[in-house]
């Protein structure tokens, strides 16, 4: 993200702002299964992540962003029905995308650690017994 942030423009700014947007107003659907707005939002949820990293010179880093981002897909979406203490994934967002265009980059490092570690702390919070299947 360090990458994208020091080599991005007002493109990349403008880019950044829209699919915070989007994901703010579709939020509400992240949650419904199966809906078509549910997906949109995961589509943009997809993006706004892939946007934040999308200037990065490492071709090999951003794939392995990008399968990470997919393997863990699956945890993410469990973690929304779990969260008893209502999270506010826009204001995470929001936080990240501000501190990104205004090159704070440590701040956007510190901010996406955070949004990724409470997905984590969701999940291991609930007890669930995951398996390999």
């Amino acid at each position: 993200m360090a990458d994208t942030i020091a080599a991005a423009g007002i493109e990349w700014e403008g880019r950044i702002l829209s699919l915070q947007h989007q994901l703010r107003a579709l939020e509400h659907t992240a949650r419904v299964p199966g809906s078509r707005e549910g997906q949109q939002w995961h589509q943009l949820h997809f993006a706004f992540h892939s946007e934040l990293t999308s200037l990065c010179p490492n071709t090999w880093w951003q794939k392995l962003r990008q399968q990470l981002f997919i393997q863990s897909e699956r945890y993410r979406r469990l973690s929304g029905p779990l969260d008893e203490e209502g999270r506010d994934v826009s204001a995470e967002h929001e936080a990240i995308a501000k501190a990104a265009i205004i090159r704070d980059t440590e701040a956007a490092v510190r901010h996406m650690a955070a949004h990724l570690r409470r997905t984590t702390d969701i999940l291991l919070k609930s007890r669930i017994p995951f398996s390999e299947d």
